[in-house]
């Protein structure tokens, strides 16, 4: 009997599946092959999924031949894979699981026998390892756009109904779906060829049965584990203490100005510093809004108003906090493709989500906090924050002098997170080549990364020398290796733009593009 017929039917599972449990399985019944393993995994995981036509990460993706994300009924334990042997990443199946006790994102890749009579076992990866790093960051978070756009992936537009590209390309799927090795063993496919699964009609909003699309499903349920993760960040910092109060007023939204909760003679630092963040957190989700519309299909870049694509900056007080007075990098806080933003808009609360995790925390050793939290009301004259506002300001009092942000006060510079990825808005005129120079540098590290290694195509970012004759002597998709690059880093690539995971500024793309021009200049 072969692996196939032996697992016609499930044999795990979902309640407790998790990654051990599919490592379980594959050694216990022999599996060599994505296509043996799928229909042996829990049918809760085979039923709640989205599909990925235009993918970014490691796996490739097609509309015909999409990438599945199976996330299952909580998203704790998801996996992915892709349907074209051609596509990068076949032979992959990569999964990702929340560790609540560590509170960490773990992921992991598995890679099966490229033949099916091949001796070899499938070989896993250590949890987050280097390569899964690069992109995910460290702390190592999920990459799935925020609402309500997530370019490449059916349903791209939330409450919106599919493109002409995406019904023509899910018609295509679901013609070949049912026969295929792989794709025939996810359970209700047909759902995202009805309307209704995107975009709810009038009666089913009237009677309270719409549901929410794949996307947007995955996205509510990312966001109390992505709270998880930051607060467990978070209070392994050594400043928690000292801030955590401080951090949970500016998570509540509506306990006043930032600078009431810090010692009264740092009020005016704080308010000034503030706004340079804000005005800094501002641009940068601009970017990220039309990043992500270039993104999107042909079809759906003329249909999305800009206003529906506005993001919350209702976390701004948090994000400060964190950065300035701890030290903590929030660049890989928010789910979002474009790293370095701070997009946390849903049509959930993730403020709210985030509020809850952190005053559990700080009501583990303070027991009053909680019964002020439940009993405050618009009439007690706001003693829930006045509280965190007076113990704020002692506790910042004690420890202020041993914190990021008096240092950084004390040189007089604020040191933004991915500094060496940002603009140089107001710094002096002449450090501007300097800082563009070392910018270079630290983007040109992320191409070595990538291209040095299995990621992607073999290209000698490393080595000036060979560089030098590969830009103009290397044929590519679009010319010579040179004319691929600056093809690569402008916007017309859309989902192929690179660097993956970054959202460079102009600045620093230009300084890129020059520093490959330059030496294609020099080339024999």
């Amino acid at each position: 009997m072969t692996a196939a017929l032996a697992l016609a039917t499930p044999v795990a599972r979902g309640g407790d599946f998790d990654f051990e449990a599919l490592r379980s399985l594959v050694a216990s019944h022999h599996i060599q092959t994505i296509e043996d393993l799928l229909p042996a995994l829990p049918d809760t995981l085979r039923s709640h999924y989205t599909l990925v036509f235009a993918s970014r990460s490691l796996q490739g993706a097609s509309f015909e031949r999409p990438r599945v994300i199976l996330f299952g009924s909580d998203a704790q334990f998801i996996i992915a894979f892709n349907g074209d042997p051609g596509q990068p990443g076949f032979n992959l199946l990569e999964t990702m699981e929340f560790d609540a006790r560590s509170g960490k994102f773990l992921l992991r890749e598995m890679e099966f026998p490229h033949m099916p009579n091949d001796q070899g076992s499938v070989a896993y990866t250590v949890p987050n390892a280097s390569r899964c790093q690069r992109c995910h960051g460290t702390p190592a978070r999920p990459i799935w756009d925020s609402h309500p756009l997530w370019p490449g992936a059916y349903g791209e537009r939330y409450n919106a109904s599919l493109s002409t590209e995406e019904r023509t390309g899910i018609a295509l799927f679901l013609d070949k779906q049912r026969a295929d090795a792989r794709y025939k063993t996810l359970l209700g496919a047909s759902r995202f060829a009805d309307e209704e699964t995107f975009r709810p009609s009038a009666r089913s909003r009237y009677s309270g049965t719409q549901q929410e699309s794949p996307n947007a499903t995955l996205s509510h349920m990312l966001e109390p584990l992505l709270s998880q993760s930051i607060t467990s960040e978070l209070t392994a910092n050594a400043a928690f203490e000292a801030h955590k109060y401080a951090l949970l007023g500016a998570s509540e939204g509506h306990c006043g100005r930032l600078d009431e909760f810090y010692p009264a003679d740092r009020g005016i630092e704080i308010q000034g510093a503030l706004r340079q963040f804000a005005g800094e957190t501002e641009r940068r989700n601009r970017e990220e809004i039309v990043s992500k519309k270039l993104r999107l299909t042909a079809s759906n870049q003329g249909a999305v108003a800009m206003a529906g694509t506005r993001v919350t900056t209702t976390l701004t007080n948090l994000h400060f906090v964190a950065e300035n007075g701890m030290g903590v990098s929030t660049n890989n806080w928010t789910v979002a493709m474009e790293k370095g933003t701070y997009d946390f808009t849903s049509t959930l609360s993730t403020q709210g989500s985030l509020r809850d995790v952190l005053l559990a925390e700080v009501a583990r050793h303070d027991g009053r906090i909680r019964a002020y939290s439940d009993y405050a009301t618009s009439t007690d004259g706001d003693r829930y924050c006045n509280y965190l506002k007076r113990h704020s300001r002692a506790a910042l009092s004690r420890n202020l002098s041993n914190s990021v942000l008096a240092d950084a006060a004390a040189n007089g510079a604020r040191e933004a997170p991915h500094a060496e990825l940002q603009t140089d808005a107001g710094r002096p005129s002449d450090s501007k080549p300097a800082q563009a120079e070392i910018a270079t540098l630290a983007v040109l590290k992320l191409c070595v990364d990538c291209h040095s290694s299995t990621i992607a195509p073999n290209i000698p970012f490393a080595d000036a020398v060979q560089l030098k004759y590969a830009l103009t002597n290397r044929p590519s998709a679009h010319g010579r290796l040179i004319d691929e690059i600056r093809y690569r880093l402008g916007a017309a690539a859309g989902s192929k733009r690179m660097p993956l995971g970054v959202n460079l500024s102009d600045l620093h793309r230009v300084a890129l593009e020059r520093y490959f021009d330059d030496l294609a200049a020099k080339a024999p």
